[in-house]
């Protein structure tokens, strides 16, 4: 099931956006069209499967308020502590090798010190990661120091020869790291939540309540009809709860 969910929130219905515009790769900025030249509400809440750096800068290119956490923002949410325990599958723990923060940086000569004291100079040029990450400056050491090292095993690989340290100068995806930055903000955090509070509700009752576990069609166009079926259904209950001036909020009496 597509997991692009527009709704109201006034009511919590659902809005209608075509089902191949929510599945098909890259539809991301039609579905965002559909919705602002719909007039909807110009603030944004998706899952962690829709943040990528286009579709970030689609937001902004359409000055859309949006929240999309990255799949790693609840390793950052000081309210999940301890979650770990509660997972089937078990963390590997800390291998105990040396990070960059282990490393002293000195600004002036431009090399980094590693915890033996040995210095890494700044290689010429600049590196870019294959991974999209960003640019890099690359540090090595420039004896074989390592190669008798104490510390061999924490610092280096099975078949390395010198330790080498990769410093990211110029993120590849600032949008990226922009929305991770506001969404570990309270602010951010609190809007997400609305996302669980506004969508999932809707999706239980259909599934739940109404018993939609399964669509037995085949097939964009006949899944479409027998979805948007479900969805009048849903949307029809819940207008029925209210008064007929849409959006009071308010219980229908009488």
């Amino acid at each position: 099931m597509a997991r692009f969910k527009p709704y109201d929130y006034a009511q919590g219905l659902i809005v209608p956006v075509n089902l191949e515009e929510q599945i098909e790769p890259g539809t991301f900025a039609f579905a965002l069209h559909h919705l602002i030249e719909a007039r909807y509400d110009d603030s944004f809440l998706a899952d962690a499967n829709y943040h990528s750096e286009p579709n970030l800068e689609a937001c902004a290119a359409r000055q859309l308020d949006a929240v999309i956490p990255d799949p790693n923002h609840r390793d950052r949410d000081e309210r999940y502590e301890g979650r770990d325990r509660h997972l089937r599958k078990i963390r590997p723990k800390d291998s105990g090798r040396f990070a960059a923060a282990d490393f002293t940086r000195d600004e002036e000569a431009d090399t980094y010190r590693c915890p033996k004291g040995q210095i890494l100079r700044r290689k010429p040029g600049t590196s870019t990661s294959t991974g999209g990450k960003g640019a890099f400056h690359k540090y090595e050491i420039e004896s074989d120091f390592c190669s008798i090292c104490e510390f061999r095993s924490r610092c280096l690989s099975k078949n390395g020869k010198r330790r080498t340290l990769s410093v990211c100068i110029e993120p590849a995806r600032p949008n990226c790291k922009s929305m991770r930055d506001k969404v570990d903000t309270p602010g951010g955090r609190h809007r997400y939540s609305y996302r669980m509070d506004t969508i999932e509700p809707i999706f239980a009752n259909l599934r739940h309540a109404k018993g939609l576990n399964r669509i037995h069609y085949r097939g964009r166009q006949k899944v479409g009809v027998i979805w948007n079926l479900w969805s009048i259904m849903h949307n029809i209950g819940k207008i029925a709860l209210y008064r007929p001036e849409y959006g009071t909020g308010e219980p229908a009496t009488g």
